[in-house]
């Protein structure tokens, strides 16, 4: 053996979002070091990056719920905690536009952090960035699937420059209706002019209006960039179901980036950012968000997860939903489908652009804290006033000779009911709190099968 990469070992730590506003590097509660210990013992550290870092020189973008902007020394910050990798595939990457993207990439760079998930162009975002370390060349990818549309990255042609922004994976949504149902909304359709309208789009070269058992209902056709993708389609069957898939384009062209990275590196990390759950069905008692069940992934995840594995990947971490979801072990790979919070800092944040201001009608004489006191009711609803966003886990994976010997979990305090300005600094939980975390992921994993043991101090997966 001459190379110690040929050993098959390595420990990779994966945490969940991170929004950074406050300075990480002056703390020094022992929960909080022992964490840094344990992502810095780590061969490769990986988090998603959710805020933009800049100056505050860039103009704001067009932003879907709050603008997200990070403190300007926030990466040399997270790389003193132990974070060498970071995700940059999320719906807040490009609240500043392209320059507020690409001012993230420059100052991750500056502090010597790895990133991937957005790019120049749909080649860069699509691609792969490497880490090197003692025991083999690490890969980082990373798509959202919850995203602006004009956040897309586009492609690059020999004539002309690609279009900057993020790698993402689009989903379809397909609903199946019994007979009766079908037949309504066929009626519908004809009634209210839309299968007309889809008709003439057909002429024009898109999608028509499907027949038989299967029909689109307008608008949920799109025409984007050139490209037709049908975003809902309802199916006749023997009974009321929901589910969704990914967008074939979509995924082939990420797992032929995957199977890039599988040939260029000893060792891979997908990075998927995604609020969606399923669609509930009548009396699921689970909490509930816009895009579904909040606590559960949507069919979609789960298939892509299982492909990037199918195509060489080692470990793939999800988050977006801000709580964690089930862990599975798919073919001795670990799937972790969502981290939840990782840093919570999104009250601290030094400026909001007038837009933020504008929503909760808010004249040009208000200050930071009173946009936080009206988005947040003064810390009585949103995010403040739920427990689950505030606490999670990071899990280090250990492999040995090349295969996943046991994953560590170690549970984090987030600081729940803390004030405005210390609330959102991980801690490691203390008991009885890390059991409450722990019993949680065991209730979310059980799904998969997924056994978590206790073994003296630490939480154990072992496949």
């Amino acid at each position: 053996m001459l190379y110690e990469s040929e050993t098959g070992e390595i420990r990779i730590a994966a945490a969940g979002d991170a929004m950074v506003s406050n300075r990480l590097t002056v703390f020094r509660e022992p929960g909080y070091l022992k964490l840094a210990e344990v992502l810095r013992g780590a061969d490769a550290s990986v988090c998603n990056m959710e805020m933009p870092i800049h100056d505050f020189d860039v103009a704001p973008g067009i932003a879907e719920g709050s603008y997200a902007t990070a403190h300007p020394e926030a990466a040399h910050d997270l790389k003193w905690l132990g974070i060498d990798m970071v995700a940059t595939a999320n719906n807040h990457a490009f609240d500043f536009g392209a320059e507020g993207c690409l001012a993230s990439h420059q100052k991750l760079d500056e502090a010597g952090i790895v990133h991937a998930g957005s790019g120049r162009n749909l080649a860069e975002a699509r691609a792969a960035s490497y880490l090197d370390t003692p025991r083999g060349r690490v890969a980082l990818l990373a798509a959202t699937s919850s995203f602006p549309e004009w956040a897309r990255a586009g492609d690059q042609r020999p004539d002309f420059r690609g279009r900057p922004g993020l790698n993402f994976l689009r989903y379809e949504t397909i609903h199946t209706l019994d007979a009766r149902a079908f037949q309504e909304f066929q009626r519908l359709n004809a009634n209210l002019g839309f299968d007309r309208v889809l008709e003439a789009q057909k002429r024009g070269g898109q999608r028509g209006n499907a027949t038989g058992n299967e029909m689109y209902f307008q608008p949920s056709t799109k025409l984007i960039n050139g490209e037709e993708f049908p975003t809902v389609k309802f199916v006749q069957g023997e009974q009321f179901a929901s589910k969704t898939i990914p967008h074939k384009p979509d995924l082939d062209d990420i797992l032929r980036w995957v199977s890039d990275a599988r040939r260029q590196a000893d060792w891979v990390v997908f990075s998927l950012h995604g609020h969606e759950g399923p669609f509930p069905s009548p009396g699921d008692k689970r909490s509930v968000g816009p895009a579904g069940v909040r606590d559960v992934p949507a069919d979609f995840m789960v298939e892509f997860a299982h492909a990037c594995i199918d195509a060489g990947v080692d470990v793939f971490m999800s988050h977006g939903p801000h709580q964690m979801r089930g862990i599975e072990i798919y073919k001795g790979r670990p799937i972790f489908y969502s981290l939840g919070e990782f840093i919570f800092q999104n009250e601290t944040v030094l400026r909001w652009p007038a837009d933020s201001y504008k929503h909760y009608k808010l004249d040009a004489k208000a200050t930071p804290a009173d946009y936080n006191d009206a988005r947040t009711g003064g810390g009585t609803k949103g995010y403040p006033a739920n427990p689950d966003y505030w606490r999670s886990v990071v899990p280090v994976c250990q492999f040995k000779a090349g295969k996943l010997s046991s994953i560590e979990l170690y549970p984090i305090d987030l600081g729940f009911g803390k004030s405005r300005t210390q609330r959102g600094r991980p801690l490691l939980a203390a008991p009885p709190l890390a059991e409450e975390i722990i019993e949680n992921l065991r209730r979310l994993s059980k799904p998969y099968q997924t056994e978590i043991i206790r073994e003296g101090e630490h939480w154990l997966i072992r496949p």
